[in-house]
């Protein structure tokens, strides 16, 4: 088990403990190209069909 040192100061509104793990690739893919690019669901497929984008989540 990895011991790292916690937050010295404590805020009422930020939680104590911080996610360690970095995002998978592409894990945010659809949110980031449906809220910036305004694409729907359909659009986004076919960019991963195409090899425009990837994504590698866990199994």
């Amino acid at each position: 088990e990895l011991q790292i040192p916690g937050m010295p100061l404590r805020f009422s509104r930020f939680p104590d403990e911080l996610p360690l793990q970095a995002p998978y690739l592409g894990e945010h893919n659809a949110a980031v190209l449906s809220e910036l690019l305004v694409l729907n669901a359909a659009e986004i497929d076919k960019l991963t069909e195409q090899g425009v984008i990837a994504q590698r989540l866990p199994s």
